[in-house]
């Protein structure tokens, strides 16, 4: 009986471990089933990363990392600029249980200050009383995991926000407008993100994210684009009315198709597989700026026509200009920037980037470019050789570029580092900054060594100087 139930029990035994070394050896050399396999452990290691941040962590959105500078508050210091520029507002995109000081209630979702660091007009939106309603977002999708990203203030003080999600699925969440006062105007919870821009007729350029279906076909080619979730975060321009109602959309991953750029879509991959081939991407092109080209900026330029869509495409290292009307790329520059974000048109036929991981890693990582549109050509603005203190100027993601009126300066949000910078862009001077800094003494459990103070993303920080409405001084 026992020899009986061993000779059974052996070719089970052997079948698992065969199974076993079979696994091993399929993740080593990309045999089937190997891609299922890294997918599965993929998406596990990922849930329970977002599982323990959620559930360690009560740290609010945009919250970076205990600051141990000795600053206590929202803090400025002027390195020369006040003096020739002391009349200038400047616009602070803040958030959850950010000065708390003049919003108790929710945090400022934003602020005017002078150049001295005076509040001069607060916003006061708690995102549970916008998205507390959330019906498309999945995954950790409570109110208080919802941020703001991208933001445009009109001269009346109305102000328009993109909001995304931690740790949720898409992150890309909304859209809304609130007046002067903080009251919601509108909301569209149609999957926004990152960072938009608002033409002349009050005409809204904002990204979205579309789900597709995989495998995606890439037009009449034998390429396919796949994804292990089965879903694709296929990167839209979605065209808004000044009342939030969609008039148009352009599919950024359709015009590099139509416009013959299939190679920059399409990575690396051993043409010996069968065809089609797939290319395993989940997030192709990731789209995270769009500034819509003015009359005045066209007419400065052989490369562009007024209404076109400048635009950053993260995922291939590419900056681009798409014809609104033909939906086609009638300009690129790709590999000049490495994880790029905020392209600023600067008048005289060149483009501003913040090149996210372009520099050298001695001076930080990050630098700030200007890309010559006839010969690609790039030079480097900040830091250059006479920046002194640059060791840590990087934003491994996200970044944010706005010119001054006269595009001879422009404030650069090192996002990650709760950190913004005036820099001359003739001279590469550093002439202002800012530091995101406030108190967490009571909202967050910070262990005995760590400071009560913590420093908060600057991910949209910019001139404003057109305002037609009373400030309300800080005070609601």
């Amino acid at each position: 009986m026992q020899r009986s139930s061993l000779a059974l029990l052996l070719p089970a035994f052997a079948l698992c471990f065969l199974s076993i070394v079979y696994g091993a050896l399929s993740v080593h050399f990309g045999w089937w089933p190997s891609h299922f396999i890294a997918d599965a452990k993929n998406a596990a290691t990922a849930l329970l990363s977002a599982q323990e941040e959620e559930l360690s962590k009560n740290w609010p959105t945009s919250m970076e990392y205990f600051d141990s500078s000795g600053y206590t508050k929202p803090t400025v210091i002027d390195h020369g600029s006040d003096s020739k520029f002391g009349d200038e507002l400047i616009f602070v995109l803040g958030g959850h249980q950010q000065l708390r000081s003049n919003c108790p209630l929710n945090g400022c979702i934003a602020w005017l200050m002078d150049k001295k660091g005076t509040i001069r007009h607060v916003w006061d939106i708690g995102a549970e009383l916008i998205w507390q309603t959330a019906e498309h977002i999945k995954g950790f999708n409570r109110a208080s995991n919802i941020y703001a990203v991208g933001a445009h203030v009109f001269k009346n003080g109305d102000l328009l926000l993109t909001y995304q999600g931690r740790n949720t699925f898409p992150y890309g969440v909304g859209l809304a407008k609130f007046d002067k006062d903080s009251n919601l105007l509108w909301k569209k919870e149609n999957f926004s993100h990152h960072w938009l821009s608002v033409d002349k007729d009050g005409f809204i350029y904002v990204p979205v994210f579309s789900p597709l279906e995989t495998p995606v076909q890439l037009g009449k080619s034998k390429l396919q684009i796949e994804c292990s979730g089965g879903v694709l975060q296929e990167d839209v321009i979605a065209i808004l009315d000044p009342d939030g109602n969609e008039v148009d959309r352009i599919s950024v991953l359709q015009s590099l198709v139509d416009s013959d750029y299939l190679g920059l879509v399409f990575q690396a991959i051993h043409s010996d597989q069968p065809l089609p081939l797939k290319y395993r991407e989940c997030d192709p092109t990731h789209l995270n700026d769009v500034r819509v080209i003015s009359e005045q900026d066209a007419a400065t330029s052989p490369h562009l026509a007024a209404g076109n869509l400048l635009v950053s495409l993260r995922s291939i290292n590419t900056i681009a200009v798409i014809d609104r009307h033909t939906k086609l790329i009638t300009w690129l520059s790709s590999g000049r920037t490495v994880l790029q974000h905020s392209p600023r048109y600067m008048g005289d036929n060149t483009l501003l980037a913040f090149d996210n991981l372009g520099a050298s890693r001695t001076r930080g990582g990050s630098r700030i470019v200007r890309i010559d549109m006839d010969t690609d050509a790039v030079k480097v603005i900040y830091p250059n050789a006479t920046s002194t203190d640059t060791a840590s100027f990087i934003s491994s993601t996200a970044g944010h570029i706005e010119l001054s009126s006269d595009r001879k300066r422009a404030l650069i949000s090192l996002t990650r580092q709760g950190q913004t910078l005036e820099v001359d862009l003739v001279s590469g001077t550093l002439l202002w900054e800012f530091f995101n800094i406030h108190d967490v003494r009571d909202i967050v459990d910070a262990a005995d060594n760590e400071s009560a103070y913590a420093r908060f993303a600057t991910k949209t920080v910019s001139y404003f100087n057109d305002a037609d409405f009373p400030f309300n001084e800080g005070t609601l």
